[in-house]
């Protein structure tokens, strides 16, 4: 026989079926019982370890100001320490990854790249800017100002140590370089050319007139490629010769 007593609120409701009986506790007393104050202390315990785990994804130490936003991105990532600006935004790029150290401003946006890096260190301005490139990578140590712009290029690299200021502007070429130690000023802009690059070694083979072989002290220095003659090391003159660049 199954057996209920004890309906009201002030008595617990005890149901009986042969040897088993299950007690419940008054419906208004389960608010304050121990198993809710024991939800409330999970609950917070969770709350903490989710605010851990989003400290540890995006850190920020000793930052004024530290903002990302990134747009249709796999990833964007921006980790600062001791910065007073850091910003970084996105759009429509596979990865774009900002770290600095001990710099006042260092700012970088990006279009429809599959990557942009910026790094730096102790450097008052760093910035690159680039639109529709498959790679732009502008990387100082102890510059000034080292700007680095470029559009539908297919690589630009411009690196640089101890120089007051490197500047390197192209369109449309296939590469365009320009590394500098120790200058005040390095400038190479170009436009619809494949490769330009200042200066470089050519070794020339003149023509086998005399049917000797003329294959020493050959290496010419060129600040640039023209249709003309050139006198090989020893002062003779060059016409026509097969030009080998190094």
């Amino acid at each position: 026989m199954e057996e209920k007593t004890g309906t009201n609120s002030k008595n617990p409701r005890i149901t009986s079926n042969k040897n088993k009986k299950i007690s419940f506790a008054p419906y208004n007393k389960q608010l304050n019982s121990d198993n809710f104050k024991n939800l409330q202390s999970k609950r917070k315990l969770k709350r903490n370890k989710e605010m851990e785990l989003y400290q540890s994804t995006f850190p920020a130490q000793n930052n004024e100001l530290v903002s990302t936003s990134a747009q249709n991105n796999e990833l964007g990532s921006a980790s600062p320490q001791n910065n007073e600006l850091v910003y970084a935004s996105v759009q429509n790029n596979e990865l774009v990854s900002t770290s600095v150290q001990n710099n006042e401003l260092v700012s970088t946006s990006a279009q429809n790249n599959e990557l942009a890096s910026t790094s730096a260190q102790n450097n008052e301005l760093v910035s690159a800017s680039a639109q529709n490139n498959e790679l732009v990578y502008a990387s100082t140590q102890n510059n000034e100002l080292v700007s680095t712009s470029a559009q539908n290029n297919e690589l630009v690299s411009a690196p640089a140590q101890n120089n007051e200021l490197i500047s390197a502007s192209a369109q449309n070429n296939e590469i365009v370089s320009s590394p500098a130690q120790n200058n005040e000023l390095l400038s190479v802009p170009a436009q619809n050319n494949e490769l330009v690059s200042a200066p470089f070694i050519a070794f020339v083979i003149p023509p086998q007139n005399n049917g000797s072989d003329m294959w020493i002290n050959n290496f010419i220095l060129f600040d640039s490629v023209q249709e003309q003659n050139y006198e090989d090391y020893q002062g003779s003159r060059v016409d026509g010769g097969l030009y080998y660049l190094f």
